[in-house]
């Protein structure tokens, strides 16, 4: 896997930036111009963060293939529950997730409690109610072209 220079010398300030900056940039990192872009058509695919679903799907099926899946929390498009008001869309926090190996079970971490039962409680902790602020890693998955 190549590694594509996204912008100058810093780092994508979210997760959304970071997708976007690899999706506006041809392979050897440059950008194409305006009328060549075809960034704008979902059937060309494209990088974006996945849902707290298929984040967990993807880290329980693969974890043996990339270890670093093990014990790192990876930050999810979907945004947590907001307990007060009962509803999906709390402004300051996130879902994430992580693997969790017990024995020979394989879990992850609960991140969409109707409470706060699903908050994050640090880097060993097992769930993943996270503010926004939290530096967690990010898992880019990539749609194919129709």
């Amino acid at each position: 896997m190549s590694t594509v220079k996204l912008y100058n010398d810093n780092p994508p300030s979210t997760a959304f930036h970071y997708c976007y900056g690899k999706n506006k940039r041809n392979a050897d990192g440059s950008v194409p111009s305006p009328k060549n872009n075809s960034y704008q058509n979902i059937d060309n695919g494209g990088w974006y963060l996945p849902g707290i679903r298929e984040l967990e799907r993807a880290l329980t099926e693969h974890y043996l293939i990339f270890p670093d899946f093990k014990g790192n929390f990876y930050w999810s498009a979907s945004a947590a529950k907001n307990v007060v008001l009962n509803s999906y869309g709390a402004r300051n926090r996130a879902r994430a997730t992580k693997i969790i190996i017990n024995g020979t079970d394989v879990d992850y971490a609960e991140s969409g409690s109707e409470n706060r039962d699903d908050d994050y409680t640090g880097p060993d902790g097992i769930k993943g109610r996270a503010e926004r602020k939290e530096y967690f890693r990010v898992r880019a998955f990539y749609k194919l072209p129709r």
